[in-house]
């Protein structure tokens, strides 16, 4: 069991997303339109940016970027950081439309569109790969020897990744990785990869050809359908690994390795680990590396959780969230719905009270990688590790894992990612001058109160009831919305209340003048058992919590990357899960091994 002595609550948990599919219709409109009036109090320190302009400050090595709090001031022109507060400092209606969407989404079974639809998952694998080299121009690779070759020679010859040289006494020919950073890394030799010297024969214009006795020449040669001798490249192992070199070069690590790669007429054959896992293929510059995974997010909600992936409108077909709210078209791609909703900027903050500009604690991206969080574990009890394409066989971390442990699963996420709403403690910081790069001065709103119009247009009962609740969460009184950043450290705690809905109709006066109507009256809705089942389980994440809640740490303002590590095994080849999140709503995190 890890060794967790500092007791905490992960700031996040998920919503488990229901087998049912989502509810997909075409857009049906109804015959209601009108405005809801609405006020809504700051209950904790809340933060929205004004992005006009994002400050800078050096601090030796590192840059402290710092935004002011939202208003309709254009600071792109101003050098520092404003001393004076903004001058009517408002709530944006985007901030309000992705907050009051995200529930109606969660209480509608509808589909999950915030979630990055491309961008391929990746994280680091603590497990060897084998070495092999890469035909380049027939995108086959061939499994091959790895022997040790000292980072002095590669220095006093200037060697670069991918080159061709011929080394040492038995004068091996072969192609040269080299790692990164010498004066850093304590290694003190680097790869070099040649032919096998007991392989299994090809045949090459009707002969048969030992790998290790062929000539280079040969080797670029070996045809496409000798699959004895080597694995076909497909497009999307491909694109996986630049995606590996991408996320390499964000670090400015294996540049020229991604020089030798780009050069593919200079260097036919690339040096590569390697592993393979049920037909697909992963690739890296570095034997223990990331791992670009190839499955996506979306593809992962569209095939195994019952078509829960962000709606592209195929056959004008939407789920219910997409229907009231609309959907813009990615890129240029797939269709757009029109919103019959729209959220007004708030009036300016009455009373608005701000605490002097500060720095946040770090405040990261989701972190997939943390597959004992963001991922079910298999049904099969029977494994120790797993992630967005496979999983390793196996029930203790007393043995060493073999490729054979590696076997392809159904991936399944752990649902909708939601904040607990803890005590603030956003400040805990402010005095602490480290990883500045990796954090952001702000200015706080801590206390006001404003008012803000969201108009509706063509919708029906049902919808505007359901949008209703989204908005007053009642009737429990101590639920609250979330809103702006800082959510894991009790940010952004905001309460809002319904003051008036006006349902709006035309008709014609007895003069044949259009004259409009308008009915105040939104009280007496009710709700089927169903959906008031479902708003008791959502509330649970929206009441505050009094116990300590804060990233995983084996103590106390401990690095949150120990626990992590910890959590996996510290032991090359030896990765075994130990805690995962409890199911939601419970809080904390549980053995497997209990």
């Amino acid at each position: 069991m890890a060794d967790n002595t500092y007791k905490f609550i992960n700031p996040y948990t998920f919503l488990p997303i229901k087998d049912e599919a989502p509810n997909r219709t075409n857009l049906r409109k109804g015959s209601l339109s009108g405005r809801i009036h609405c006020k809504l109090s700051i209950e904790s320190p809340t933060f929205i940016p004004n992005t006009s302009k994002t400050f800078e400050e050096k601090f030796d090595k590192d840059t402290l970027k710092g935004q002011d709090f939202f208003s309709y001031q254009d600071l792109s022109k101003e050098s520092q950081f404003p001393s004076n507060v903004p001058e009517d400092p408002r709530i944006p209606g985007s901030e309000i439309r992705g907050m009051i969407r995200n529930v109606y989404e969660q209480l509608t079974n509808s589909c999950l569109s915030v979630i990055d639809e491309k961008n391929l998952t990746h994280m680091r694998i603590s497990l060897s790969k084998e070495p092999g080299l890469w035909n380049r121009k027939e995108n086959t690779l061939i499994g091959c020897e790895r022997r040790k070759i000292s980072k002095a020679e590669i220095k006093s010859r200037y060697y670069k990744s991918g080159e061709r040289i011929c080394y040492g006494n038995s004068y091996k020919v072969g192609h040269v990785i080299v790692g990164e950073y010498f004066s850093k890394n304590k290694k003190k030799s680097e790869s070099l990869f040649y032919p096998k010297e007991i392989y299994q024969k090809f045949k090459h214009n009707e002969q048969e050809i030992n790998l290790y006795e062929a000539t280079y020449q040969e080797i670029e040669s070996i045809p496409k359908d000798s699959t004895d001798a080597c694995f076909l490249i497909q497009p999307n192992d491909i694109v996986r690994f630049e995606k590996v070199l991408e996320e390499y070069g964000k670090k400015n690590a294996h540049r020229d390795y991604a020089e030798a790669y780009f050069n593919v007429d200079k260097n036919p054959i690339l040096p590569v680990f390697y592993t393979q896992v049920d037909g697909v293929l992963y690739m890296s510059p570095a034997c223990i590396t990331r791992e670009v995974f190839n499955h996506t997010i979306s593809e992962i909600l569209r095939d195994n959780h019952s078509g829960h992936q962000p709606c592209d409108g195929a056959g004008d077909q939407w789920c219910p969230a997409c229907c009231l709210f609309g959907k813009i078209g990615q890129d240029g791609e797939g269709h757009a719905l029109a919103s019959r909703l729209r959220f007004c900027d708030s009036e300016p903050i009455r009373e608005a009270e701000f605490e002097a500009p500060l720095v946040l604690p770090i405040l990261g991206e989701p972190h997939y990688s943390a597959t004992e969080f963001y991922l079910q574990p298999p049904k099969d009890g029977n494994t120790r590790f797993w992630n967005y394409d496979y999983h390793i066989k196996g029930r203790t971390a007393d043995t060493n894992i073999s490729h054979a442990d590696r076997e392809s699963y159904t991936p399944r996420l752990a649902g909708r990612k939601v904040y607990w709403l803890g005590q603030d403690t956003h400040a805990k910081d402010k005095d602490n001058k480290n990883n500045y790069k990796m954090r952001n001065k702000v200015r706080c709103l801590t206390k006001g109160n404003c008012e803000f119009d969201i108009f509706f247009e063509d919708v029906t009962e049902e919808e505007l009831k359901l949008l209703l609740w989204c908005i007053r969460l009642e009737p429990d009184s101590d639920c609250f919305h979330r809103i702006g950043r800082g959510k894991p450290f009790g940010m952004g705690k905001v309460k809002i209340i319904v003051e008036g809905l006006d349902e709006i109709t035309y008709s014609l006066d007895e003069n044949h003048k259009l004259k409009r109507n308008i009915k105040s009256d939104y009280e007496g809705i009710s709700y089927s058992d169903e959906q008031k089942a479902i708003m008791k389980h959502l509330s649970s994440y929206m009441k505050v919590i009094n116990d300590t809640i804060d990233y995983p740490r084996l103590e106390e303002n401990g690095p949150i990357y120990e626990w992590f590590a910890n959590n996996k095994g510290k032991n090359l080849g030896k990765v075994y899960i130990r805690e995962i999140l409890a199911p939601y709503p419970e809080t904390g995190v549980v053995s497997r091994d209990n």
